[in-house]
């Protein structure tokens, strides 16, 4: 009889999983969907007030196609490769009826009727839309600090990152 390999062992935080940890662990039963994406948006609420990263965290929709998930899994469906993994959508794609400003005050109030086609594509493949990142844009009027840092367009995503590794109080 061949040896079963022991289950692989969860870290404590599962936001602080990798993809491909995520993803055994949801297809094994080890981690549900809505238990990883009830642990993002707890770290992103915890995090959010110091680091203001994000322009809009999608919570109950996110909760519910995480629960979808899971369901899927349980009846044994067929799923794609992101199936159940909360993601961050940049705030430059258009998402139905969700804010996207694309970093710009002329855009601040824009809801979209429809999703870009890599948002179709991200969905068709089982990714949940968790958060999006803020996006600062020449169109922003960024402070002195903010014009004289490279990279500034990728801050938040970049600060969301660190956020990972460091408790923030």
């Amino acid at each position: 009889m061949p040896s079963q390999s022991p289950a692989p062992e969860l870290p404590a935080s599962p936001e602080t999983m990798t993809l491909t940890e995520a993803r055994d662990a949801i297809r094994t039963g080890a981690l549900t969907s809505e238990e990883l994406v009830t642990a993002c948006l707890r770290r992103i609420a915890e995090t959010e007030p110091a680091l203001h990263a994000c322009v809009t965290v999608m919570s109950d929709t996110a909760l519910a196609q995480a629960r979808e998930a899971d369901a899927a899994i349980q009846a044994k469906a067929r799923v794609g490769p992101l199936h159940g993994l909360p993601i961050a959508l940049k705030d430059l794609i258009e998402t139905r009826g969700v804010l996207t400003t694309a970093g710009s005050r002329v855009l601040d109030d824009w809801i979209p009727d429809r999703d870009a086609a890599v948002v179709t594509r991200l969905a068709q493949a089982g990714a949940i839309a968790l958060a999006r990142p803020i996006r600062m844009s020449s169109h922003s009027a960024p402070t002195l600090r903010q014009r004289a840092t490279p990279g500034i367009r990728r801050a938040s995503p970049a600060a969301a990152v660190v956020a990972r590794r460091r408790r923030w109080r």
